[in-house]
């Protein structure tokens, strides 16, 4: 283009040494052209955007998660043999993928779809380490808390790749990537908040592990046990569900083990309360009468035994299934019937300035 060297203002690279080498790097030859047409002309040097992003995950301080799972994958995949007969598993146990996928630090885009494989066959590989008597050299896929992390990775990895994607391609924008990375900024500010008021919507794989046993109180009256999770679908916005699974033996006082039920039942309302359990056709009209039951068949012959209360009408239809084993009681299949309220926003309007396509000729000028 003939261009003059002094209207050279800034050169992006990706950081590679024959790039940015000090004495005969490429960055250093332009800045030695740029010198000799004018003197007090200084060049930016940059990292490409998207390498920039990429280097940023090395402050989400996660090489404790990184390194086991490439460790992992390494180990199935390097030797021949072993690679094949974990493929041959998978296809025996019909699993939802037929292999692991290896992690280049050239791609940054593998890292992501490597850890979502290895989560998504967790299971699966957790079964074929314990056949070849290897599951002591991975101890962290029985730990909850590395496995925490490990979900947390998974889902904080697929936000970043999606940015990485919109980076990417012809006809970019530097406003337009700029705008970008400013939205993911202002996203993780959001997360980072959501995290803090244990919300995990955003992030499904982490809400899958967050399970807690809140209490477990036993008695000659009442057997009991308060679960909390975050799932993953539920009706209407709710975030987290508190499920007490309840036994009321016979003989048993049954006004005292009402009680036990029905104290300090008010609850968030982001939290959607469920309370099941073989009652003995004790009613819970009297102590918890804002809870619907969504059993209405006979559970043990004619009788209702087993009840499922929640605070949402019609919120589960009741499905009659075969008795597991030897017990008396039919099993119950509750299927979701409420759907998600519509939300509803006032349409608004924005006007976005961009270059027009022919703009470059003129710039040149």
């Amino acid at each position: 283009m003939k261009l003059p060297w002094s209207k050279i203002i800034n050169v992006t690279t990706d950081g590679s040494p024959n790039l940015t080498g000090k004495n005969v790097g490429l960055l250093r030859r332009i800045q030695n052209k740029v010198k000799d047409e004018n003197p007090d002309q200084d060049v930016i040097f940059l990292h490409c955007i998207i390498h920039q992003e990429s280097l940023c995950k090395s402050v989400l301080q996660l090489n404790h998660v990184v390194n086991p799972v490439v460790k992992l994958v390494n180990f199935i995949r390097a030797r021949g043999l072993q690679h094949r007969q974990f493929i041959t598993f998978l296809e025996e146990t019909d699993a939802d993928h037929q292999d692991l996928l290896y992690h280049s630090r050239v791609r940054w885009l593998s890292l992501g779809k490597v850890f979502q494989r290895v989560w998504e066959l967790k299971e699966e590989i957790g079964a074929f380490l314990e056949l070849l008597r290897k599951a002591g050299e991975f101890p962290e896929l029985s730990n909850k808390s590395w496995l925490c992390d490990f979900a947390f990775a998974v889902d904080i990895f697929s936000h970043m790749n999606e940015l990485n994607v919109k980076l990417q391609g012809k006809d970019q924008f530097v406003h337009d990537m700029y705008t970008n990375v400013k939205a993911f900024k202002s996203k993780l500010a959001f997360f980072s908040r959501q995290i803090s008021n244990k919300l995990f919507t955003h992030f499904p794989t982490l809400a899958t592990t967050d399970v807690a046993v809140l209490s477990q109180p036993c008695s000659t009256d009442l057997k009991q046990q308060e679960i909390k999770w975050h799932a993953l679908y539920l009706p209407r916005e709710f975030s987290i569900i508190i499920l007490m699974v309840v036994y009321i033996p016979l003989p048993a006082n049954v006004r005292q083990a009402l009680e036990v039920i029905g104290r300090d039942k008010t609850v968030h309302s982001a939290v959607f309360p469920i309370i099941a359990g073989d009652f003995n056709q004790v009613s819970l009209k009297k102590s918890l009468n804002n809870y619907q039951q969504h059993i209405t068949y006979g559970t043990r012959g004619a009788n209702t035994h087993d009840y499922c209360n929640g605070t949402i009408k019609n919120a589960y239809g009741a499905i009659q299934c075969p008795h597991f084993g030897k017990s008396d009681h039919l099993a119950v299949l509750l299927l979701p019937a409420c759907r998600q309220r519509s939300k509803t926003a006032v349409s608004m309007v924005k006007t976005k300035k961009v270059w027009p396509r022919k703009i470059e000729e003129h710039l040149q000028d």
